[in-house]
């Protein structure tokens, strides 16, 4: 939710609009009471009965949509700001409203485009870059993500919420890098560095070169295994292998593709500058120098060109790695006790099995900011993953309170209810859902089990039949359950019939 300051931002200009009219400037002085007291209703109120008086006063309007957001009335305030933008293009805190609004109800195209209008009306805006920033991370385009928050961090270097967005991109960024390498057919070597390097943090270093002799023999040309091996001699004190190590390294990598070069040697012996060797070694060497603009920028670059090419996924992922270290370290300096900070404590407890100080570091964070929806939605995920249905549904429905349109704590919400034996709650949610995305084949299905659950078979058929689609006849299937149930063969047949009509076609 914007600053409340927003509400006030143009208080100036709708006093000047209203000078020549006492009843418009009591309206104002009025309306401007009803905000400072927090009464939003009578202030939307108000506001409408101004222009009522003066339609089209683009100030008063602009304060009707601000208050429609407090209020979250996110669709009237769009179309609010729409006709704003229809009679003043160039205001930019419109298209930055307007963008915001659809964000909060899942239009992240729509928002992209105002906020991208925003952006070149006013660069320097202190919002804009997040809201950007925000709608590209739920996009999946994360590396446009972590641009834009390191823009707003320019703006605001002291706003520990930013860096926390950030590293989180980061760490996005870092897992798709490593997905690609296992899905690629050619990555088996990268995956065995990767094995191989979690096994030397554990120092296991027995079952790391197991790992790294294989990676060898597929990839013998390439310096990065000898580079792991040669961390293996250095912690067993292995001073001649290391050294033989070394010079393989350097050799391997001066033959190798110029792309690459610079990157081991690098890892090997970092220099207190960057040279422009190559761009995955100069973002490397960035990112280890804290310079996280330019690292990522580079980073950027380097997998527009080689997107699909496993060592520069593998790279990458050390690139991202390094980021997350270096933004996360930043976070700590900023902000000790904040809600991000506590929220990755919680994860890095909840991967080693540390359950109760996970549940700890959680409380935590909802503590230091009780306004975040989704820290609330994680937490109760992993009260969930515990089985610990009735605290996840009361934190999720505080998430609920905070975001009423997010569908997706609607389904969660229906999900916990369901686990914890009330399939009676869990019905408004799934509905709530259905409503938003009525070609949802599993949501459909999920309510109209949840109805018969509760002996409400003719709404469970009813729901089914009402599906605009149908594609791989798996609601025909259920249909065909449950007429077979009411003693309607006819109907089961020909359900049946359907469903494997559609079977047949999906399996041409």
């Amino acid at each position: 939710m914007l600053p409340r300051i927003w509400a006030f931002l143009f208080s100036s200009l709708v006093a000047v609009q209203a000078m020549q009219s006492p009843p418009l400037r009591d309206m104002v002085q009025a309306a401007q009471q009803a905000e400072k007291q927090g009464d939003m209703p009578r202030a939307i109120q108000i506001y409408g009965e101004m222009l009522r008086i003066k339609p089209h006063s683009v100030a008063a309007e602009f304060h009707l949509a601000l208050a429609y957001d407090s209020q979250q009335r996110f669709s009237e305030a769009i179309a609010l700001l729409t006709e704003i933008i229809r009679h003043d293009p160039e205001m930019a805190d419109a298209y930055l409203l307007r963008g915001k609004d659809y964000y909060e109800i899942n239009q992240y195209q729509n928002a992209i485009q105002s906020l991208q209008r925003a952006r070149e009306l006013e660069p320097k805006n202190e919002q804009v870059h997040f809201y950007l920033g925000a709608t590209y991370y739920q996009l999946k385009e994360y590396g446009r993500a972590a641009l834009a928050y390191l823009q707003q961090i320019r703006i605001q270097p002291q706003e520990s919420d930013l860096y926390f967005q950030l590293l989180q991109s980061y760490q996005a960024l870092e897992n798709n890098a490593l997905q690609r390498i296992n899905q690629n057919q050619q990555g088996r070597y990268f995956a065995l560095l990767l094995e191989a390097e979690k096994n030397i943090n554990h120092q296991d270093l027995i079952t790391a070169e197991s790992q790294l002799r294989p990676a060898i023999a597929i990839f013998p040309e390439a310096p990065e295994a000898w580079l792991l091996l040669r961390q293996i001699n250095t912690k067993r004190g292995e001073e001649e292998e290391a050294k033989a190590n070394l010079n393989k390294v350097v050799q391997l990598e001066a033959k190798g593709l110029p792309s690459f070069r610079g990157l081991a040697t690098w890892e090997i012996a970092p220099k207190a500058g960057c040279l422009p060797i190559s761009t995955l070694a100069t973002a490397y060497c960035k990112a280890t120098h804290d310079e996280l603009g330019m690292a990522t920028k580079l980073a950027q670059e380097a997998a527009a060109s080689g997107a699909n090419d496993p060592r520069t996924l593998y790279w990458l992922a050390q690139i991202y790695s390094r980021l997350t270290q270096k933004t996360t370290a930043r976070l700590a300096r900023i902000a000790p006790d904040s809600s991000g900070l506590h929220k990755l404590y919680a994860r890095t407890f909840d991967e080693n099995g540390r359950r109760a100080e996970a549940e700890s570091e959680y409380e935590k964070a909802v503590g230091a900011d009780y306004q975040d929806a989704s820290t609330f939605v994680e937490y109760a995920n992993f009260r969930v993953k515990n089985q610990e249905f009735p605290q996840a549904i009361g934190l999720l429905e505080r998430a609920l309170q905070l975001t009423p349109y997010d569908f997706n704590v609607h389904l969660l919400l229906a999900q916990a209810h369901i686990h914890n034996s009330q399939p009676d709650s869990a019905v408004p949610y799934f509905r709530e859902v259905l409503k938003a995305n009525p070609e949802n084949i599993q949501l459909r299905i999920d309510l109209a089990e949840c109805l018969y659950s509760l002996d409400q078979a003719l709404e469970a058929v009813k729901v089914l039949e009402e599906a605009p689609v149908d594609p791989d006849g798996r609601i025909a299937y259920v249909l065909a359950k449950y007429y077979a149930r009411q003693g309607e063969k006819e109907k089961a047949f020909a359900a049946l019939e359907v469903f494997r009509q559609r079977q047949k076609q999906i399996a041409k």
